[in-house]
């Protein structure tokens, strides 16, 4: 058996091009040529499953407003109050992340027709 055959092989085991060259006593790029000459590759890598994409659910469609979104849209527009504090007034919010009342707040005050 000629040395690129043995040593296509243990590249094919997972050996590395330091680990062949230096077994068979040539260089790297010695190596690295007869992967490319002879077309050596390993099987493919193993991968996670990649998660299905799917779109954001939209909310619901109605243009009507619940009487939390009115007291928001007053809030907001009569006594000139930050969205996120309107959104913590109107929907009873004191432990939820401030992050998350500014992001929803935003999304509501986008709706609301008053503000």
């Amino acid at each position: 058996m000629a040395k690129q055959e043995q040593a296509e092989k243990d590249y094919m085991m997972g050996m590395k091009y330091k680990d062949i060259a230096s077994k068979y006593n040539v260089s790297i790029n010695t190596v690295k040529s007869w992967k490319k000459r002879y077309n050596w590759q390993r099987g493919p890598k193993k991968r996670t499953p990649l998660s299905e994409k799917s779109a954001h659910k939209n909310e619901s469609a109605d243009d009507e407003l619940t009487p939390s979104q009115e007291l928001f849209c007053q809030l907001v527009g009569g006594q000139r109050l930050p969205l996120y504090r309107a959104y913590m007034v109107a929907f009873d919010l004191k432990n939820k992340p401030l992050e998350s009342i500014m992001s929803s707040a935003s999304r509501l005050g986008n709706k609301c027709k008053n503000c």
